[in-house]
């Protein structure tokens, strides 16, 4: 606030001299020394004094980012997600799978592996819808009754996630034939009915308002100068997300396999999801805008950028592959006719594991 005060009392000194001898109280070296103190919150002040302190915050890499109800929306769901998110809610959601005897981490695995499948296939469907699905799943299993989920009912959970899923995010009706048919008739259409009703009755209706990590990429991506879609190709045609994008998406869909990141707030996996990507196409990985707009220090988030790559190279998901060699994730490279960006995921995972071998055994 102090240097916010002490410009504006320099650009008052300045305007009062314009009809007299030039001022050299603001010099650039002046505003050097001054931006070295300042954040992207001051700098949103600091930008109005004068052409001169806007040019200056420019260099120096502070200027905030244009679009005020994008960024009231933005704190908006900082607003619910940490009223949402309390260190009891955490602990809670941190025994999604321990506190059930029969759902074990890999049946987990295999479940929103499963759900990450389905989504794909649909292929008008958000990556919104995809994120909800986790979250439906993990906040039920945290909240609803030992016992209650068995091994044959897991699945169950999972495909009336899918169905509250799309209609809550998209208002898109799942048919019932459909549901029955990809659990392979294991749930009938009684079941998934009876399901639905126990679990919107377990979360409230005011759940499905919640934040999710896609709602914080629009902002974060665009503080970290990450690129949302392609330019449609062919008429007609879906617009395929941009190779960058895409990269954040992979990291979120590694994040939601993992049991042990389901507590962790929506806006800190969005954040942690970003530097992944940044670091696989080397770009800086760090930014005072990220910083500010996602109102994380830069240690917490790079240590869970280092788990989420950890999980990447260890897990088991043949279907975030194949979903990532899709034009849609990526678009079509026209000098190789690749396409989507898991030849650039797989890339960065090779060299990671490569750099992972003791030297005696790669001698």
């Amino acid at each position: 606030m102090w240097l916010w005060r002490a410009l504006k009392r320099l650009a008052l000194r300045r305007r009062r001299n314009k009809f007299g001898p030039p001022c050299d109280v603001v010099t650039p070296d002046l505003l050097h020394l001054i931006l070295a103190h300042v954040d992207v919150g001051t700098a949103m002040n600091v930008r109005c004094v004068s052409t001169l302190c806007l040019d200056a915050v420019t260099r120096a890499g502070l200027q905030p980012l244009p679009g005020s109800q994008q960024q009231r929306e933005l704190q908006a769901s900082l607003l619910t997600e940490r009223a949402t998110w309390t260190p009891q809610r955490q602990a809670d959601l941190a025994l999604t799978v321990s506190r059930h005897p029969q759902i074990t981490e890999a049946m987990r695995v295999t479940l929103v592996n499963w759900l990450v499948e389905l989504h794909y296939k649909h292929r008008t469907f958000s990556e919104r819808c995809l994120h909800k699905m986790v979250q439906i799943v993990d906040h039920y299993m945290a909240t609803v009754v030992v016992g209650v989920v068995g091994r044959r009912h897991y699945q169950r959970v999972g495909v009336t996630a899918f169905k509250i899923a799309c209609f809550e995010t998209m208002r898109v009706y799942i048919s019932m034939d459909t549901l029955t048919y990809v659990t392979d008739n294991t749930s009938t259409i009684e079941q998934i009915h009876a399901c639905e009703g126990d679990m919107r009755a377990e979360l409230g209706s005011g759940f499905f308002q919640l934040p999710t990590p896609s709602d914080f990429l629009p902002r974060l991506c665009a503080a970290a100068r990450i690129g949302f879609t392609l330019p449609r190709p062919v008429r007609g045609t879906e617009r395929p997300l941009s190779p960058e994008r895409c990269v954040v998406l992979f990291f979120l869909d590694v994040a939601a396999l993992c049991s042990d990141t389901s507590p962790l707030p929506p806006s800190l996996l969005a954040t942690a999801a970003i530097v992944g990507a940044l670091r696989v196409l080397s770009l800086p990985t760090w930014t005072p805008q990220l910083e500010y707009y996602s109102t994380y220090a830069r240690a917490p988030v790079h240590a869970l950028t280092d788990r989420l790559e950890g999980a990447a190279l260890t897990l088991q998901a043949p279907a975030l592959e194949a979903k990532y060699q899709r034009p849609r994730w990526g678009g079509t490279d026209e000098a190789t006719g690749v396409q989507g960006c898991w030849h650039v995921i797989a890339a960065y995972l090779d060299r990671k594991r490569a750099a992972q071998v003791p030297v005696a055994a790669a001698l």
